[in-house]
């Protein structure tokens, strides 16, 4: 049986952590490993991290860096360096999981696909205002999406079905805060590639890389869907200051046919290389 690690991105959102712990801990799958892939928050979110510690047997690792502007990519490898499982779920810690997402990813990387993507309902602030904390912890995630955006969830599912039918090479639709993979094969492309140290595409370009490397992608986007809390409950995410740079897109456009990238898992890949040796 393959052992779960599941990598959890954080930064500066303690209260949308609470819930999306609450939903992790209601899994129905084993989670044989969590690790927490912090993007430098401030003390208050490892002090949650460390209370949560009491009331799970799950090992529970947080890894941390300075806080330097939005750096996912480089959090998320920090993570992936100390992740035990074969197969490796990836929530934003803004992404509240149903009781049955953690099962849902497994039986589909057990049955043959290497990595699987799959969607959110975005809740705007008044939506995640009314969160009852007692409903995530017996389950009920799924009381908050209603009968419409189910069918369009399961219509974009459809969309991807039929794109990988006719070949399309940039599916399926990946969202960085809600899929899975194995693990053998994030570190055949080296994991996340580090230069995308801006505002997204670190996900866009993992899918396109594990693509190009010959990495079988599937779609839940029917099924495994999380809620996505709306980021004004944590207002020091988003508050004046707090940088971001946007994205390299030229980089992203030039990195569309590679496997593999240079600043990504492996540190001594990257030293060999920036020094010409090897």
């Amino acid at each position: 049986m393959s052992t779960t690690t599941l990598v959890i991105a954080s930064y500066n959102q303690p209260n949308a952590l609470t819930f999306v712990f609450e939903g992790v801990l209601c899994q129905r799958h084993a989670i044989d490993q969590i690790v927490i892939a912090d993007d430098g928050s401030t003390p208050e979110t490892k002090a949650l991290v460390d209370a949560l510690r009491s009331r799970t047997n799950i090992p529970l690792v947080f890894t941390t860096q300075e806080d330097r502007g939005f750096r996912k990519a480089k959090a998320l490898n920090n993570a992936l360096r100390q992740a035990t499982g074969d197969l490796v779920l990836f929530l934003d810690g803004d992404c509240i999981p149903p009781p049955d997402w953690a099962a849902t990813f497994v039986g589909l990387l057990e049955r043959g696909a290497d990595f699987v993507t799959a969607g959110y309902v975005l809740m705007d602030a008044a939506r995640t205002r009314s969160l009852a904390i007692e409903r995530v912890r017996q389950g009920s995630v799924n009381d908050y999406v209603t009968a419409d955006e189910v069918r369009a969830l399961r219509w974009r599912h459809w969309k991807e079905r039929l794109y990988g039918l006719v070949g399309r090479q940039r599916k399926p639709k990946i969202l960085g805060g809600n899929w899975a993979a194995k693990m053998s094969a994030l570190r055949a492309v080296n994991g996340f590639d580090e230069r995308f140290d801006g505002f997204t595409k670190e996900d866009s370009d993992i899918r396109n890389r594990l693509r190009n490397a010959g990495f079988y992608g599937v779609s839940a986007w029917d099924r495994n869907w999380v809620l996505h809390c709306s980021h004004d409950i944590d207002p020091a995410r988003t508050a004046p200051g707090v940088w971001r740079r946007n994205a390299d897109m030229t980089y992203y456009r030039a990195q569309q046919q590679a496997a593999r990238c240079d600043m990504g898992l492996m540190i001594e890949t990257r030293d060999r290389r920036r020094s010409g040796a090897g």
